[in-house]
């Protein structure tokens, strides 16, 4: 039971941890209880045992890329308070991190690595395959697009804390532009083999922590 409600967990990514688990504990509830008085089909009921087919098979998928795409968690690197607050501040506004508790986002943000780019580097290139993530700190960058009909164009810029480089790591695709360093410039990355090991380190507490809670409670104790 612990590894689906884990699974579960990770794959659907509640904001309401609590709240989902408990659902969740009632589905199985109810699927038990269903093999035992073996009811007649209905279209709804169809329906729902398609449903939980689906998500089954998502969360078999999601297992088998965690486990093709390990990758080490950077130790936790010393950061004033000062800093971690921005950094949680700018991993709140990717929108696969806004559904993370506080605790999470403070936990990505201390294993997050120091990069320095001197000006003229570049911090990402486009087109190649997205592995880190990025919060600049500090510095000037300008994220430069080439387009199909060979021309160059500035699209943007970073001079102030921000963050980028999350659409090609959570979505697993290219890089869809280039982003170079005008000014010295500080950033702090993070894997995204390593974010999800994070968040489901994390997950995975917060689900013990739950089930310590049904497993007190009488009615849940069979299940």
């Amino acid at each position: 039971m612990f590894d689906s409600l884990l699974l579960a967990v990770c794959v659907e990514q509640p904001a309401d941890v609590r709240g989902f688990l408990s659902q969740f504990v009632m589905d199985i509830t109810k699927q038990r209880a269903y093999k035992i008085s073996k009811p007649v089909q209905t279209p709804f009921m169809e329906e729902r045992n398609e449903q939980l087919k689906k998500r089954q098979a998502r969360r078999h998928a999601y297992v088998f890329r965690q486990q093709s795409t390990t990758v080490h968690v950077p130790d936790i690197s010393d950061k004033d308070q000062a800093t971690l607050d921005v950094i949680v501040d700018q991993l709140r506004r990717i929108p696969l991190c806004a559904v993370l508790s506080q605790n999470i986002l403070t936990q990505i943000a201390m294993h997050m690595e120091r990069v320095e780019y001197p000006a003229g580097s570049s911090i990402i290139v486009q087109g190649e395959p997205g592995d880190y993530f990025y919060v600049m700190l500090q510095g000037l960058a300008i994220v430069n697009k080439k387009f199909p009909d060979g021309d160059d164009q500035v699209v943007h810029k970073y001079d102030k804390a921000a963050y980028f480089g999350d659409l090609a790591v959570f979505h697993k695709k290219p890089r869809l532009a280039s982003i170079i360093a005008q000014e010295d410039t500080v950033c702090y990355r993070l894997h995204g083999g390593a974010y999800h090991q994070i968040v489901t380190r994390a997950r995975r507490a917060e689900i013990a922590e739950f089930l310590d809670f049904i497993n007190s409670v009488p009615v849940f104790q069979n299940l």
